[in-house]
């Protein structure tokens, strides 16, 4: 089919932007005979006018996006105003005083914070003698002079259409005399949400693009297309006031049927308008729900199916479509100047799970660095954060004895933190106070756990926050380079154990440790057993979060006469630290040492005889070499610039860049990466489940 034999009517009218892109990709030349769309200028009018009805930051954030201030740096302040939530009337300058950035804020963030606060205050003193007059008047017609200038300069410098700029103007003058308080202007702001910019062509070529309002062109192929009940034949009934219940008392208006009867009169033209009709409709939205054609179109068509001078048939549609996917790949030239410093691939165990999860986001972070968004006021990660500190400070002090410190010491420190929280961000003053809170109770609660565990337990804490470097080499050049920080190490003159705290309950599982998905927690055994010289334990997850616990709150005898039989209180104690047990995988079989009764750590069990044993004991030696393989394959990978978009599902639910993949394909299966043999045992043969 050639362009100029075309025309397209569309039903849904908002199928236009999509029928222009297609157009514009595969360079079909096409005209719209009415476009309209949204103009930009109504709504600075409508922000300005918000602004001077309520000068909050809302209102001011609105002036800032509409783009009627053409100020360097303006981004500036409103990423501060997006961070702290404060007045413009007042200068930013509360950050240039602290000095002490605490435990959970770095000194990288709080430079950075001050830096754009100087920014900031900045843009603030232009912003505000631009906003003055609009806050104060000195009269109404004062205000609407300056909203008017204020726009015009704007539209000089950015180049939009003047039209609508001039009908807005008119409609003020005319507005003016019934303009004589401040809540007039609300009043203004409605006609100002209805006004859109049309243009027509003023040629035409290639294909044209029309709706069911503009009368068919003769050309030799017509497609109508979005013909569902919703959207065709599109009568429109009154409504409102004069609705059709008044109309009904005008004698010599046309009854609603007969209306009907003519608009469907006038729109059946689009159905002989060419020698060729192509009627379509979608099955569903994209939201997945259902549509179906409309009855009139239903019936048009199988008035032409059953005419043999017709010719009609179903036109022809693809019923499947095979996965599409971008491999995207640097060349290893490349690869090596992105991601390869001194002869290493730096970086953390995160990051090389984030590889596995994603190769694209790994890319973008380590090899564009793209900073991802900086972390507005007190995120759940600071709160994990603030109780790590807590607990690396109590066993440093306190060594074994930490599970016992008083309330009023956990509450001392915790407050210091938070109090530099505050004079960082003091709008989130109340906030930050019940987060503290929050901390103590689930601190307080914790302690008294781990102090179950620790009276069991002979080993110490001996480190906390220990900082560790592995080397992996990758070929003769290239060495992948770990860094980390292990969470707590415990030892007695022969053991050792890791434990890594965990804001929730986490499990080790097999198939996500050789998957490449759990590394950190093996890891830390592997450089501690070559580093300390002792016989590692196992290493597990310590849950800091209070897990909510399914307790019955008694038991009936089924026995005559039927009796409630309540819940003890250490019953319920029992569930309580069961619940909150450590989770991860144990090495050794004198894991005795770690929990002597069996009821601390998950697959731990004491027998009827008193021994103390693990349902699975891992090799050590074994995950070592694994861990060696997987590394090293992620890291070949890295050097061979595999930066593909195919990302695992959990991968894009908290990824800051999905903004610029916008993935929409078939996520990536989980899958080993390396082939386990059953020497990750000691002895007893386990199945592939969590431990």
């Amino acid at each position: 089919m050639d362009a100029d034999t075309l025309h397209i009517t569309l039903a849904n009218t908002s199928y236009k932007p999509i029928l222009a892109q297609i157009f514009q990709r595969y360079h079909i030349p096409y005209t719209l005979l009415q476009d309209s769309r949204s103009s930009i200028i109504p709504h600075r009018f409508s922000a300005l006018f918000s602004y001077y009805l309520k000068s909050d930051t809302d209102s001011l954030r609105n002036v800032l996006d509409c783009g009627v201030f053409h100020i360097e740096q303006l981004q500036k302040l409103k990423d501060y105003l997006d961070v702290f939530s404060c007045d413009i009337k007042e200068p930013f300058d509360h950050l240039q005083g602290i000095t002490e950035q605490g435990h959970i804020l770095d000194t990288v963030e709080l430079t950075k914070l001050q830096k754009l606060e100087e920014d900031a205050e900045q843009v603030r003193r232009q912003v505000k003698e631009l906003t003055d007059p609009l806050t104060q008047p000195d009269s109404l017609p004062a205000l609407i002079q300056t909203v008017s200038t204020y726009v015009r300069e704007s539209i000089a410098q950015d180049g939009s259409d003047t039209n609508i700029l001039l009908h807005i103007e008119t409609m003020l003058k005319e507005l003016y005399p019934y303009i004589n308080k401040k809540e007039d202007i609300t009043f203004f702001l409605y006609f100002l949400d209805d006004i859109s910019q049309s243009s027509a062509p003023s040629q035409r070529k290639g294909v044209i693009v029309s709706d069911l309002r503009q009368a068919p062109f003769c050309r030799e192929h017509q497609f109508l297309l979005g013909c569902t009940q919703k959207d065709y034949p599109a009568f429109q009934t009154k409504k409102g006031i004069f609705d059709e219940n008044y109309h009904a008392f005008i004698s010599t208006y046309p009854t609603m049927e007969q209306r009907y009867q003519f608009y469907l009169e006038q729109i059946s033209a689009q159905l002989y308008a060419a020698p060729h009709i192509y009627v379509s409709y979608p099955l569903g939205t994209y939201e997945g729900k259902g549509m179906e054609a409309a009855l009139e179109i239903e019936e048009f068509v199988r008035k032409l199916l059953h005419d043999p001078k017709a010719k009609s048939s179903p036109y022809p549609l693809y019923g499947s479509y095979e996965p599409v996917s971008t491999n995207i790949t640097l060349s290893p030239a490349m690869a090596e100047a992105l991601f390869v410093r001194d002869g290493n691939i730096h970086g953390s165990i995160s990051a090389l799970e984030r590889y596995v999860k994603c190769p694209f986001s790994y890319f973008l972070r380590y090899g564009l660095s793209l900073r991802e968004p900086m972390k507005v006021g007190f995120p759940d990660s600071y709160a994990g954060t603030l109780s790590h500190y807590l607990l690396e400070t109590f066993t440093e002090e306190y060594g074994k004895e930490y599970t016992r410190v008083a309330e009023e010491k956990i509450e001392e420190i915790l407050m210091k933190e938070i109090t530099v929280m505050q004079d960082v961000f003091p709008s989130l003053e109340k906030k930050l106070e019940n987060v503290a809170q929050r901390i103590l109770t689930s601190m307080t609660q914790t302690l008294s756990l781990l102090d179950e565990y620790e009276q069991h337990s002979l080993l110490s804490p001996y480190q906390s926050e220990k900082e560790f470097h592995y080397q992996i080499p990758l070929n003769e050049k290239v060495n992948l380079a770990l860094k980390g920080y292990i969470d707590r190490i415990d030892t007695s003159d022969e053991f050792l154990c890791i434990l890594d705290y965990k804001s929730s309950a986490k499990t080790l599982s097999q198939t996500n440790v050789f998957a490449a998905l759990q590394l950190q927690l093996l890891t830390y055994a592997i450089v501690c057993s070559k580093e300390f010289q002792k016989r590692v334990l196992g290493a597990f997850y310590v849950s800091l979060k209070n897990e909510n616990i399914p307790y019955t709150a008694g038991k009936l005898s089924r026995r005559k006469p039927v009796t409630h039989m309540p819940s003890s209180k250490e019953e319920y104690e029992e569930v309580r630290y069961k619940s909150h047990r450590l989770n991860g995988w144990v090495m050794d079989h004198e894991i005795q040492a770690l929990d002597d009764n069996g009821t601390h750590i998950v697959g731990v069990t004491q027998n009827k005889e008193g021994a103390v044993k693990a349902r699975k004991l891992y090799e050590l030696s074994s995950i070592e070499r694994y861990f060696t393989q997987m590394y090293q394959l992620i890291g070949n990978r890295i050097l061979n610039g595999d930066i593909r978009c195919m990302p695992m599902e959990e991968a894009c639910m908290f990824c800051s860049y999905y903004e610029i993949c916008r993935f929409k394909g078939i996520y990536a299966e989980k899958t080993q990466l390396v082939e386990v043999e059953d020497d990750i045992y000691q002895q007893a043969k386990g199945s592939d489940e969590d431990a």
